[in-house]
């Protein structure tokens, strides 16, 4: 959805999940693996209000994948300038 946005409605704004704690986010039972897809799929801003705990390790988890290369610098780039 979020491609259709960018691609056939020329949508360039930014684009904020909800809590991706929320029963209805759980596409993946890893909250770490959870934040990295929701950015893989385009969403510049990760809300995520859970527990400290959990905040940590989404934020360590979206560092990592950026330091793997799973996430492009420059993908991340583009949600910066957006934000």
């Amino acid at each position: 959805i979020i491609q259709i946005l960018r691609t056939k409605f020329k949508y360039d704004g930014l684009i904020i999940t909800d809590d991706l704690e929320m029963g209805g986010a759980s596409i993946s039972e890893d909250v770490g693996e959870r934040v990295v897809r929701a950015f893989l799929a385009g969403n510049d801003m990760l809300i995520f209000a859970g527990s400290p705990k959990n905040q940590r390790r989404a934020f360590r988890s979206l560092v990592s994948a950026v330091k793997r290369g799973r996430i492009d610098e420059s993908r991340l780039n583009e949600s910066v300038r957006r934000i």
